[in-house]
C-alpha cells in the first residue's frame, strides 16, 4: 500500500508544477519550509524566462536548495522573515505566490498588494486540516479548493468609468 504522505506530496507537486507553467517572463515566490520543498516541481514547470525566489525564515531547518536549484540562475534564496522580506521587495509584483497555512494577517495583506492582477496564490495544507485562510473579497475571487491546496486569484481591478472630453474638448473640436 502506498504511503499517503508521498501521494499527497506528489499531488501538491503536480498542482504547483502546473501553476508555475502559466507565467512567462514572470516572478514566482515560495514562502516558508513547506513551499520550498516543492521548488523542483516549480522549476520543472517554469519557463526559462521566469524567475523563482525562495524565502526562508532565518531559523528555518531547510537547507539551501539542492541539485538543479543551486546551479539554476533563475533561483534566488533569501533567509529573512517573510514580512520583512516583502517590505524590502515591495516594488516587485508576483505572478504566483506559494505559502502554507501558517501566515500572519500582515503577510496576507502584503501578498494581496504584491500579486499581479490575475495572479495566483496557492496555499498548501500538507496536514489536510482544511484550514482556510481568510482574505478580502475585494482583493481575490472566491477561493477554490484543489485537493489539499487553496487557490486564490487576484481580482482584475476595472478602471472607473471616466467621462472623456468634456466642455473644453467640445469647444476645441467645434473650432
Amino acid at each position: 500500500m502506498p504511503n499517503p504522505k508521498s501521494d499527497l506530496s506528489v499531488e501538491i507537486g503536480h498542482t504547483l508544477g502546473a501553476f508555475s507553467a502559466t507565467p512567462r517572463n514572470g516572478l514566482i515566490l515560495l514562502i516558508g519550509d513547506v513551499a520550498s520543498r516543492y521548488q523542483h516541481e516549480v522549476l520543472s514547470g517554469m519557463s526559462l524566462s521566469t524567475r523563482l525566489i525562495v524565502n526562508l525564515a532565518p531559523d528555518s531547518k531547510s537547507t539551501q536548495p539542492s541539485g538543479i536549484a543551486e546551479t539554476d540562475l533563475r533561483v534566488a534564496v533569501h533567509r529573512q522573515s517573510p514580512e520583512a522580506f516583502l517590505d524590502d521587495v515591495h516594488q516587485h509584483r508576483f505572478n504566483l505566490v506559494v505559502t502554507d497555512t501558517d501566515i500572519s494577517d500582515q503577510l496576507i495583506g502584503q501578498i494581496a498588494s504584491m500579486l499581479l492582477e490575475g495572479g495566483f496564490w496557492v496555499i498548501v495544507d500538507e496536514s489536510e486540516s482544511g484550514k482556510v485562510v481568510s482574505f478580502s473579497d475585494q482583493d481575490f475571487h472566491r477561493e477554490i479548493a484543489i485537493g489539499c491546496c487553496q487557490l486564490l486569484v487576484k481580482r482584475v481591478i476595472k478602471p472607473s468609468a471616466q467621462r472623456r472630453g468634456g466642455r473644453r474638448g467640445r469647444q476645441r473640436g467645434s473650432g
